[in-house]
């Protein structure tokens, strides 16, 4: 890994800035590949858990049951895409899914722990923001840092202590977001199918039966954005606790003093 390769400037933020930060990374560096993984992933699971609505007679808390399960799980390979756009030109989705398929059952016995460890936390409810706080860097204890299953709770879990509260107000934040994102789908949904094409809500509606094709899709839509908020979070604790803008100002000094030093009259040591 080479600080000085780094898409974004490494400096602490503050977490506004992070959010804000997601935004642009998602629209300008992830674009391509988000949209290519999203094609692959997350339409599918979409379209999925709306076929258990028509097909299967779920009810729209089922239907939502099975897709945060579904969200959760993967924001795997987005992750893996986010750390590739960090600090790699160049970077394939088939490299991406390569990498989490080698990482997939260690990835997926961590996410059963940690799912595990809400749940425990979900019968206190009071325990349940932190058991969530707790696991909300495993991701990238598996997936970046190459971590095993229950090593990489342990891992994600130390990574997260001392900052439980940034966390926190980071995991509102992203409900909000997704919120957000999810009954903003279902309006466009509204202004495209009932007030332009006039013809109803034949996916449903989301106040009126509790979810809509178009909100689902919201739903996993948010998944990338979500995803990039936790990841530059994650790479602001990691510039604070391992200064990574000190080493990558101080590697920008050398190369700087070793190009001068190169120049016609400068001396090569």
């Amino acid at each position: 890994m080479n600080l000085q390769q780094s898409r974004i400037l490494l400096r602490p933020r503050k977490l506004a800035e992070t959010f804000d930060l997601a935004l642009r990374w998602c629209s300008s560096v992830g674009g391509a590949l988000y949209l290519k993984l999203s094609l692959v992933l997350l339409l599918p699971a979409a379209l999925g858990c709306y076929a258990l609505r028509v097909f299967a007679d779920f009810e729209w808390t089922q239907v939502w049951l099975v897709a945060v399960l579904a969200a959760m799980f993967l924001q795997g390979p987005f992750t893996v895409a986010a750390s590739r756009l960090m600090f790699e030109p160049v970077i394939t989705t088939r490299s991406v899914l390569s990498h989490f398929a080698k990482r997939f059952w260690a990835y997926l016995l961590a996410w059963v722990a940690t799912r595990i460890l809400q749940l425990i936390g979900l019968l206190t409810m009071l325990g349940w923001p932190w058991t969530w706080a707790y696991g909300a860097f495993v991701h990238e204890a598996i997936l970046l840092e190459g971590h095993g299953g229950f090593a990489g709770v342990k891992r994600g879990g130390g990574f997260a202590s001392g900052q439980y509260p940034g966390i926190l107000t980071m995991g509102i934040g992203l409900l909000a977001a997704h919120a957000v994102i999810v009954v903003a789908a279902d309006q466009v949904g509204f202004v495209l199918l009932d007030f332009t094409l006039q013809i109803g809500r034949p996916f449903e509606s989301l106040f009126e039966d509790g979810g809509s094709l178009t909100a689902l899709l919201g739903f996993f839509i948010a998944v990338p954005y979500l995803v990039s908020v936790r990841f530059l979070q994650y790479i602001d604790a990691r510039t604070r606790r391992d200064g990574w803008d000190l080493q990558a100002s101080f590697v920008g000094v050398l190369v700087a003093d070793q190009t001068a030093r190169e120049q016609p009259g400068g001396e090569v040591s």
